[in-house]
């Protein structure tokens, strides 16, 4: 079986959730402000632990359910934030968050590219899976 299809497989058994990530915080004279998205978080680490995302695609009444459901249970998500950099880009014709790791966190191998299919998907290793 080749790796992409293992890894689909994979998150098909461990499994996804919605979640709001925390992309930006600014600091202005008057007020703060933060950015946030939306995001399909997938549990691919070697003990389960959601290590992947992509930006969610939101279609039905019921994927907003979901997702509400979702962050509320969970709040808002920091891991990606606090371990990496987020920058606006664009990518394919359409403006994204952009996410890069921190080379300083310990962190074991990283999923390889093209194994997630997703319009943007990214690691916590700051690789970008298309």
């Amino acid at each position: 079986m080749k790796y992409k299809e293992t890894i689909k497989q994979t998150i098909m058994h461990k499994g996804w959730k919605y979640a709001q990530l925390l992309v930006e915080e600014r600091d202005l004279e008057q007020y703060s402000e933060a950015q946030y998205i939306i995001v399909e978080l997938y549990s691919l680490g070697p003990e389960g632990e959601y290590d992947a995302f992509c930006v969610a695609h939101l279609q039905t009444i019921e994927d907003l359910k979901r997702a509400t459901r979702d962050i509320e249970r969970d709040g808002i998500n920091t891991w990606f934030y606090e371990n990496g950099t987020f920058e606006w880009k664009r990518k394919n014709h359409e403006w994204v968050w952009d996410w890069t790791k921190n080379t300083s966190s310990n962190q074991s191998k990283p999923i390889e590219n093209d194994d997630v299919v997703c319009d943007w998907n990214v690691t916590p290793y700051g690789e970008q899976i298309n």
